[in-house]
This record gives C-alpha cells, sequence and structure tokens, in this order.
C-alpha cells in the first residue's frame, strides 16, 4: 500500500494489529492519544536522528536507524508496518549519496549514474519489507509537476523514489475537498493503481482499511486475509 497526501497517517494507522510504525516526521505519537487509536496496538519508532549540535536532520545516521528499526522487524508473521514517509527516507538517500558518491560534477553533484547506489539500498529495503506476511503501508507527501519548460501544472506527484509505486499492491492519493452541500471538510481518496485490475479506478470517501477492503472484496472479488 502507497498513500500520499493527506490524511495519510491517519489511514495508515486504520489497519490490522499490531502496528509498528516507524515515524520519520515524529507526528504519530500524538494521534496516540486520541480515539479511534488510543486502545490500539501500535508501536511507534523514531527514526528521524538529529545531530545534537545543530538540532538537524542527520540522514545518515537516520537511515541507519530505519534500517535498523526493519531488521528488529523481520520475522513478524502478522500486523502490519507503516513508514510514514518514504518521502523522508528518500531525501535522507540522496543527501547519503552526496556522501559516498565516487564521481561529481564540478559543483559537487552526484552524476546520475551514481544514483543506482541510492536507488539499489532503497529498494532493498521496500522490497525486504514487502516479502514478509504482513501488511505494509508506505506514506507519502506530494511535490508539484512542472513541464518541460519548467512552469507549473498544477499536478501533484508523490515525493519518493520513482519505482515505489510500482512495487506495492494498491496506490491511493488523498485530498481534502469541501463539500458545499453538507458545508464541511471531506478526505476524498482515488486508487490510483490496484495490482488486483489494471484501470479499477474508483474514489473512497474518509477512507479506513476495512472501507478499502470491502471495496476490494465487493467489487473485485479479492479477500484480504
Amino acid at each position: 500500500m502507497f498513500a500520499w497526501q493527506t490524511p495519510r497517517t491517519h489511514f495508515a494507522l486504520t489497519f490490522p494489529e499490531p502496528l509498528y510504525v516507524v515515524d520519520t516526521e515524529f507526528g504519530v505519537a500524538p494521534l496516540l492519544q486520541k480515539e479511534p487509536f488510543k486502545n490500539k496496538d501500535i508501536r511507534v519508532f523514531e527514526a528521524c536522528v538529529l545531530d545534537t549540535k545543530t538540532v538537524e536532520v542527520d540522514p545518515i545516521q537516520s537511515i541507519e536507524a530505519l534500517e535498523k528499526a526493519l531488521t528488529a522487524l523481520r520475522t513478524l508473521q502478522k500486523g502490519t508496518v507503516v513508514i510514514d514517509s518514504v518521502s523522508d527516507v528518500w531525501s535522507w538517500m540522496q543527501a547519503w549519496l552526496e556522501v559516498v558518491a565516487s564521481k561529481k560534477t564540478a559543483s559537487g553533484q552526484p552524476y546520475r549514474f551514481e544514483y543506482g547506489k541510492a536507488n539499489m539500498r532503497y529498494r532493498k529495503l521496500i522490497l525486504r519489507l514487502l516479502a514478509q506476511p504482513i501488511n505494509v503501508v508506505l506514506t507519502a507527501k506530494t511535490t508539484e509537476k512542472y513541464d518541460s519548460q519548467g512552469n507549473p501544472t498544477g499536478l501533484y506527484v508523490p515525493r519518493a523514489q520513482k519505482d515505489t509505486a510500482h512495487m506495492v499492491d494498491v496506490v491511493l492519493y488523498a485530498r481534502k475537498e469541501f463539500d458545499p452541500v453538507a458545508k464541511r471538510w471531506k478526505y476524498v481518496s482515488t486508487l490510483q493503481k490496484c495490482r488486483f485490475q489494471r484501470g479499477f479506478e474508483v474514489e473512497i470517501e474518509d477512507v479506513t482499511y476495512d472501507k478499502l477492503v470491502k471495496l476490494l472484496r465487493e467489487q473485485l472479488g479479492v479477500v484480504i486475509k
């Protein structure tokens, strides 16, 4: 599962227990004090490591902390692992690459072919997780897409490693919309990818794990255990 935009964290926490959340943003803990999550079995690992001198994110130590957490979870047989968010993970990977790249341009940036190192490390991390008999939820932030002339298009894409969506079964894009009839804000999620049926794109309001499972069962005959 790859969920991007908002409210991605809330949706991830509706998945089956026990939930193991690898948090890159220090944003999960406050949600656990509220319904409907306060009584769920949710265990949070803060992967973001701050430099003690600058109080800024140390990307290399953060990646190592993330990998250590996922290694500790490698024997899970049930439940859900959440990485919230892979946008941060990918930015850490790129920062790590700037340090280890052996070939750089005159401006100090890694050559394009050096990105294979970051891609390989990222893919290894995610694919090992997906090989386990558990639910996996990856969340992402967004970035605006620009055309070939460098102009903003008004379209948004997930800010993550380019192959992330290809590795998962389902991709959801959630957004906040105002309902003029009900006079309230609501969250609408678009199913952008479903491995179970090509071209299956539907919208789900206030999506949860149970709503998604019900939709897949009733419309595609897919049973999620």
